[in-house]
Formats: structure tokens, C-alpha cells, sequence
């Protein structure tokens, strides 16, 4: 946490040289990469600690034994979901392989032109 904050602290004090969209874009990146490195964290920690607490104590629940490897794998799934929220392009392409899919034919980034028209008396 404490690089994160002064890598925010950083993109702050930079704040004239970067674009507002390279800003924005910067900031999700970090919180993304927060995220993917608290998430094996909280999924490889919290499990074992569970089950050294119940192997000390006596007293526990089956399920902590039993969630130990299935709690291993969810930082494995997550983290790429993890990349599809915050980053903008793999947002982008997420979308479209989606839309794809379900068969949907959106048109990314169309632009729609609108004519003014005015009439003039004769």
C-alpha cells in the first residue's frame, strides 16, 4: 500500500505533463495491479491461517479444511476479471469478443454524422 501511494502521489505531481486520460488511465492501472496483489493474498493467507488456528485451538469447522484448495485457485480467476474491469482496452476488446458471442452487431466507436438543414424563403 505504501508504494501505491506514492506512485498516486507521483502521477499527482505530474499532473501538467500527462494528459487528464493518461492520468485516469495510470490510476487504474494501479488499482488494478492493488488488486491483483491483495487478492492472493487474502485467498492464500486467510485459508491457512484458518486451519493452523483450528489445528492449535482443537476447535473448527470441517469447511476450513476442505476450502484450503479451492481458495487457492480463485486468485487464478479473478485476476483476469480483475484486468477486464480496470483497464480500458481489454475492456474495449471484452466487449466486442462478448457482443460477438451473443450475436449482437454493434458497430464499436461509429460515429453518426447529423445534417443541419435550413430552409431559406423564397
Amino acid at each position: 500500500m505504501a508504494w501505491r501511494h506514492k506512485i498516486v502521489r507521483e502521477i499527482n505531481a505530474q499532473r501538467m505533463a500527462l494528459s487528464s486520460r493518461t492520468q485516469l488511465q495510470t490510476r487504474n492501472f494501479v488499482q488494478c495491479l492493488t488488486w491483483q496483489t491483495c487478492l492472493p493474498l487474502f485467498f492464500y493467507v486467510t485459508p491457512y491461517t484458518f486451519y493452523i488456528v483450528q489445528q492449535v485451538s482443537g476447535y473448527g469447522f470441517v469447511a476450513t479444511e476442505y476450502l484450503i484448495f479451492p481458495l487457492n485457485t480463485f486468485s487464478a480467476v479473478l485476476d483476469p476479471i480483475c484486468m477486464l474491469v480496470f483497464i480500458k482496452p481489454y475492456q474495449r476488446a471484452a466487449k466486442l469478443i462478448v457482443s460477438e458471442l451473443i450475436g449482437l452487431n454493434a458497430i464499436p466507436n461509429s460515429t453518426v454524422a447529423t445534417i443541419n438543414s435550413q430552409t431559406s424563403q423564397m
